[in-house]
């Protein structure tokens, strides 16, 4: 049992705190993708002793040098770092831990060009807790400022092309 994880079954929970009591969508993979999957989660819970164990050993196993063909199946050629945390969210939720991908700023003083950097929350013991895939920190910087939760994009495009957008 991993605290708030197995609340509503494999890969579903109830986000309380700043989410406000919204269920946890279980993630949807097609048939390749499924088995990958499954079998990629099959492996953690039998090493990881609690939540923090299971983020860790996820996201290490995501970015080995050599990945598995399970993590190459699920994370594509080449994957940026919104998509290993995207893949290792989808992973948690599917483990049954609620979590989430954060996008945010870093508030530096007179600097232009800022660009948005990606971390992982999980829910455990009522509260969201931040994890950084690239970093393996349990904890994001004072300064940096979230700004959206979720895989969409910051802003899409209908109907034009050439958007620059300045943050």
């Amino acid at each position: 049992h991993r605290g708030v994880g197995a609340a509503g079954g494999p890969g579903r929970g109830v986000a309380g705190g700043a989410g406000g009591g919204r269920e946890i969508p279980h993630p949807v993979y097609r048939a390749a993708g499924r088995g990958a999957a499954g079998a990629f989660v099959a492996a953690a819970p039998r090493q990881a002793a609690d939540n923090e164990t299971l983020v860790k050993q996820i996201f290490r196993r995501l970015q080995e040098t050599a990945p598995d063909a399970a993590a190459r199946m699920l994370l594509g050629p080449n994957p940026t770092g919104r998509k290993i945390a995207e893949v290792g969210v989808e992973l948690l939720r599917l483990a049954g831990l609620p979590a989430r991908t954060v996008h945010g700023l870093h508030l530096i003083p007179n600097r232009r060009d800022a660009r948005f950097d990606h971390w992982v929350e999980f829910y455990a013991g009522a509260a969201w807790h931040p994890y950084k895939p690239r970093t393996g920190e349990f904890a994001v910087p004072e300064d940096t400022l979230p700004w959206w939760h979720g895989t969409e994009p910051f802003v899409t495009v209908q109907g034009g092309g050439e958007l620059d957008a300045d943050v």
